[in-house]
């Protein structure tokens, strides 16, 4: 992750510009009703023969909570309350390395906000029309979930103090893509998403995960593996 005076350390974007391409890309087959969308119907139908609204298990409606504000927001928020709580009794207070991850998950949550009545999808049993109005795209639970877990992984590298280390910031994009990719796959399963709304909610999380890293390093709150490297070879 890009940290302070590390020039080089820019490529610590290159996740962020990747998932901003592939969600250009996805929005503008969404739109345009590409290829991509034409694999959403049978992508759909399998999932819900499989395992959908009618049959569904425990642990997929329980992936779905990841990307909840009623079970994220007091989640996250109590991690924070630790993770403060720990830095208070012996570490230097920062405000910032706890606001910046609460600004990526308000921020996420708008840019998904202003993007579903941009696109207009129908949700999956609307006819099948995607554009018979709507607001499926891209999928906010998948968003928020990428997101959120992230920010968990981050809030529990600040309790066990090990925030300045390498493996927190691997930590923190591995915690949001699984996150993010188990509750896109419960919304698809349990009939709430065609499976493109929730890679695209996927993309949009990951982008902000990998932005609120690059924040957070510049903040002096992470230390990039990069940078590491340079400090053992000097």
């Amino acid at each position: 992750m890009l940290h302070g005076r590390d020039r080089g350390g820019w490529y610590a974007l290159t996740p962020a510009a990747l998932a901003a391409c592939l969600l250009a890309v996805l929005t503008w087959q969404v739109i345009d009703g590409g290829i991509l969308t034409a694999l959403d119907q049978p992508g759909y139908r399998w999932a819900v023969r499989r395992g959908g609204s009618t049959s569904f298990g425990r642990p997929w409606a329980l992936l779905t909570g990841l990307g909840e504000g009623r079970i994220m927001v007091p989640a996250v928020t109590l991690l924070a309350a630790a993770a403060w709580r720990r830095r208070r009794l012996g570490w230097r207070p920062m405000p910032g390395l706890l606001g910046i991850p609460a600004a990526s998950l308000v921020l996420v949550l708008g840019l998904v906000a202003a993007a579903k009545p941009a696109v207009g999808r129908a949700y999956p049993g609307s006819d099948g029309d995607a554009f018979a109005g709507g607001s499926a795209f891209p999928s906010g639970h998948a968003a928020g979930a990428a997101v959120a877990c992230g920010v968990a992984g981050y809030l529990l590298c600040l309790l066990a103090g090990t925030e300045h280390r390498p493996g927190c910031a691997r930590l923190c994009l591995a915690a949001g893509g699984l996150g993010g990719l188990g509750t896109g796959a419960a919304m698809v399963r349990l009939g709430y998403h065609w499976p493109t709304d929730s890679a695209g909610g996927w993309l949009m999380g990951m982008g902000m995960l990998d932005l609120m890293l690059v924040a957070l390093a510049q903040a002096g709150g992470l230390t990039s593996a990069r940078l590491t490297a340079q400090r053992a070879g000097s």
